[in-house]
């Protein structure tokens, strides 16, 4: 519509909630939403910007983890940073939210510090989820503190369908009643310390692993598969599906879990912990102190020891306090973060503050 400001969020992968939820009150009111994923389509994108526009830039690894080597990536960089500098002087707003401290799968460590480097200086506004973040990311970027807007996470109420129920679902596993159930749903990747719980959970007695079940589900590396399936544990209940949990499968899972463990070996934020706290699942986390001050007043987030993984889960595992919910405190975690609110939020002292 002529005349409105353009909203561009990059990338924006549509599979993703948390761009789409983040973007709700924006695109309700005088912006136009659009979202490139490739390199190449924002450059042409913002090359037509005008004054006013936003570009809200998310995930780095777009810009130099997909080149072809170090040479590429260099030149990613640099058309990158000349494209910016033109929109900036156009009278184009940056907006960086800050996801992680470092791409999770990275070949190009020098120039995605000098990326980070530059989009600490050139954004005029860095958002962060956890309040922590300038300080995780302080021994290699420095965030301005001038800069940074802090917009928590949101939750997903609203956005997956409930499923069978938990009888129904724990049913649908051939789950025993007195089975306490231990879920990791999402992308399998070593970095998530997968093999660290399940070498955690063939740590368990005998006795204990017949009162526990893992349920296992997600998308697996093609040079990742032999590296988990030999970490699964024996002589327990395990259901494992590898491969892509469709949107509408989700509620299954979690309706059938008892516990959630993101026993992640790098963490800054995770929308796992959002996503189970929403199905009002609890969870355990590494105690990293950014996440023990986000989540450290939270009656159903437990925490481990990274250093000592191993016998930290098998000690949390075998507790059956690890498994009480707190359903009230859940809701209200919910609640407060419910996607309109931390929309509007975004909205309002992020990308569009009047």
């Amino acid at each position: 519509m002529k005349g409105r400001r353009t909203l561009t969020i990059f990338p924006f992968w549509r599979d993703n909630p948390y761009p789409n939820l983040m973007a709700l009150a924006t695109a309700a009111s005088d912006f136009s939403v659009q979202g490139p994923t490739q390199l190449d389509s924002l450059l042409r994108v913002i090359a037509h910007s005008r004054r006013g526009d936003v570009l809200h830039f998310q995930w780095t690894a777009p810009v130099i983890q997909r080149a072809q080597d170090a040479s590429d990536a260099r030149a990613r960089l640099g058309r990158f940073k000349r494209a910016i500098d033109r929109f900036r002087r156009s009278g184009g707003r940056l907006v960086w939210t800050v996801h992680n401290a470092m791409p999770h799968e990275l070949l190009y460590e020098a120039e995605e510090l000098e990326l980070m480097r530059y989009l600490a200086k050139a954004a005029d506004v860095i958002h962060v989820m956890n309040p922590a973040t300038a300080e995780v990311l302080a021994p290699d970027v420095v965030l301005p503190r001038e800069k940074i807007v802090v917009v928590p996470h949101p939750s997903f109420m609203g956005l997956y369908p409930r499923g069978p129920g938990r009888e129904a679902a724990r049913a649908a596993f051939g789950l025993r009643p007195e089975q306490r159930a231990v879920a990791f749903v999402g992308q399998i990747r070593p970095y998530k310390g997968i093999v660290t719980l399940l070498r955690a959970l063939d740590s368990l007695t005998p006795e204990q692993k017949a009162q526990t079940a893992l349920l296992l589900a997600g998308m697996v590396r093609a040079e990742d598969v032999e590296t988990v399936e030999d970490a699964i544990p024996s002589g327990m209940t395990v259901v494992y599906e590898r491969g892509f949990v469709p949107d509408g499968e989700l509620s299954r899972w979690y309706e059938a879990a008892d516990l959630a463990v993101l026993p992640y070996e790098r963490i800054l934020n995770s929308g796992s912990a959002h996503l189970a706290a929403t199905f009002e699942v609890p969870i355990v986390l590494p105690d990293a102190p950014h996440l023990r001050a986000e989540f450290g007043d939270e009656p159903w987030v437990r925490f481990f020891d990274g250093d000592d993984a191993v016998p930290e889960l098998t000690r949390l595992l075998a507790d059956p306090a690890t498994y009480e919910r707190d359903r009230d405190a859940l809701r209200a975690f919910n609640t407060a973060r419910s996607p309109w609110n931390m929309s509007e939020r975004m909205r309002d002292e992020v990308l569009a503050p009047s």
